[in-house]
C-alpha cells in the first residue's frame, strides 16, 4: 500500500503521516479500500480526509426511510389546507377535565398531521449525503470541491492562480 500524507503543516505546508491505529485486528480483514482523498479536505483544517470502504454485510432494511421535503411546501396551499381542517373541529371551549384536554389535543394534532400528510412531499434521502438546506449552499460546495481538486492537482506548482481562487472560495464558503 501507497504510504501517504494525513496532514498538512499549517505555516510550513509540509506534508506528514502521523501513526494512527483507526481499527481492531478483528476489523481490518472487512477493508476494501483505505486511502487518503486530499481534495474532500475541509476548510480550514490541517488533515486529509480517509475513505474507508467497510464490508459490514446485513440482510435488509426492515423499514423504508422516508423524510417530509420541508424547503418544497406550498405554504399558502398549506395554510389553506389547515384552516379547513380546523373548520372541521368543534367549536373551542376551555376544557374542564384531562379527557376534554386530550380530547381537544387529538383533535388540533390529527388536523395538522392531516395537513402535513396533504401538503408535504416526501423525500427519500440518500444515507450517504450531507443534507443542504439552501440550494445557493449546495452549489458553493460543489464549486469548492472542484476547485478543491484543481488546487491539489498542481499542489507542486505554488504560482499557479487556481491556489488563489481556492483560498477566495473557502473564505466565502465559511462566513
Amino acid at each position: 500500500m501507497q504510504q501517504e500524507s494525513h496532514l498538512e503543516a499549517c505555516n510550513t505546508k509540509n506534508y506528514t503521516r502521523p501513526d494512527y491505529v483507526f481499527v481492531s485486528t478483528d476489523l481490518i480483514n472487512s477493508f476494501i479500500k483505505c486511502a487518503v482523498v486530499p481534495h474532500l479536505r475541509p476548510v480550514k483544517t490541517d488533515h486529509f480526509p480517509i475513505l474507508s470502504m467497510i464490508d459490514l454485510w446485513c440482510s435488509s432494511l426492515s423499514h423504508h426511510l422516508y423524510k417530509y421535503l420541508q424547503r418544497a411546501v406550498n405554504w399558502k396551499k398549506s395554510r389553506e389546507t389547515l384552516q379547513t381542517e380546523v373548520n372541521h373541529i368543534p367549536a373551542p371551549r376551555e376544557p374542564e377535565n384531562k379527557e376534554e384536554f386530550q380530547e381537544v389535543y387529538d383533535h388540533l394534532t390529527s388536523a395538522i398531521n392531516r395537513t402535513v400528510n396533504a401538503c408535504v412531499p416526501l423525500t427519500k434521502p440518500s444515507l450517504f449525503m450531507k443534507h443542504w438546506w439552501i440550494k445557493d449552499l449546495d452549489k458553493m460546495k460543489t464549486n469548492l470541491k472542484r476547485l478543491a481538486r484543481k488546487a491539489h492537482r498542481w499542489r507542486d506548482h505554488c504560482k499557479d492562480p487556481i491556489h488563489k481562487q481556492y483560498r477566495y472560495k473557502c473564505n466565502t464558503y465559511v462566513l
